[in-house]
């Protein structure tokens, strides 16, 4: 930044009076000697806009900008316009407000062409569009890291759903499994209280069919095997005794018509003995005594 503009007045007509002229040169002397909050001082005794001016040039070297700017913007002289602007362009820099420094310097540059107001306002247009470079460029990186941080939360958001809905998921899977298990134990149970009530039925049907049968078929078979067997017995008991009975009858009839019957031989007393023995029928023939036979006595009818 260029040296701001000193006014020096060491005309004593300037200042009309010899305070004036004292105060303006003890003001002149400490700023000569970098004493610049001693020459502000002896500079605000003294009532013209001149020392106004050089006041709040001493105050911008003391780096007291607040207050040079308030002494500039108090100059009124038309003649000294210039060097205000100018002046505000460097105090309005220092404080960084970068649009008024501009403002001021384009205010200056159209009263006069000064090249070190132009060479100000460049340098000052140059860092406004860089600072405005880096700040869209903050703000893009801020706008990014939000996104970035939106997606993120969004995505953990997103995740913790996912395993939320998971979670719900697996219980129900698992209540439902749950509940299939209980519903086939219920089932097996109830398949295994119904197979052992059918076969507590069948082992009664079984006892009863058993027992009918024990008690019941085998006894009415035995019975019908015994009746047969006695029928069949009297069958042959009858069989011989109505053998006998005709034989009786033709024997009676032979006698009435005076035939005697010739004794059977031993052969077919042997065979007759047989059959009867077949037939379960245990009883012996006696032989006839053919010396006692006597064929001569026939009664008569």
């Amino acid at each position: 930044m260029k040296k701001v503009v000193v006014l020096a007045v060491f005309i004593n007509l300037a200042f009309g009076g010899v305070f004036d002229f004292y105060n303006l040169n003890r003001a002149n002397t400490a700023f000569k000697d970098g004493n610049f909050s001693l020459a502000a001082k002896y500079y605000a005794k003294i009532d013209k806009d001149e020392a106004k001016f050089n006041r709040g040039v001493a105050l911008y070297k003391d780096k007291k900008y607040d207050q040079a700017l308030e002494e500039f913007k108090g100059i009124k002289e038309p003649n000294l316009e210039f060097n205000k602007l100018y002046n505000l362009g460097n105090t309005y820099a220092n404080l960084g407000k970068i649009d008024q420094a501009i403002d001021s310097y384009k205010k200056a540059l159209e009263l006069k062409d000064d090249k070190d107001a132009r060479y100000n306002l460049e340098f000052l247009e140059q860092q406004k569009k860089k600072k405005e470079q880096n700040k869209n460029s903050q703000q893009n990186q801020d706008n990014k890291q939000k996104q970035e941080q939106k997606d993120k939360e969004s995505k953990e958001n997103k995740n913790q759903q996912n395993q939320q809905n998971q979670q719900n998921q697996q219980n129900q899977q698992n209540q439902q499994n749950q509940q299939n298990q209980q519903n086939a134990n219920d089932n097996k149970n109830q398949n295994s209280q119904k197979e052992q009530t059918d076969s507590e039925n069948k082992n009664s049907q079984d006892k009863t069919q058993n027992k009918d049968k024990k008690f019941g078929e085998p006894k009415e078979q035995g019975f019908q095997q015994n009746r047969s067997k006695n029928d069949e017995k009297s069958k042959v008991k009858q069989e011989p005794k109505d053998k006998s009975s005709k034989k009786e009858q033709k024997d009676n009839q032979n006698e009435d018509f005076g035939v005697v019957d010739e004794p059977i031989s031993d052969i077919e007393q042997r065979r007759w003995q047989r059959q009867l023995e077949q037939r379960g029928i245990n009883t012996f023939l006696l032989p006839l005594d053919k010396k006692e036979e006597n064929h001569d006595e026939i009664k008569p009818w």
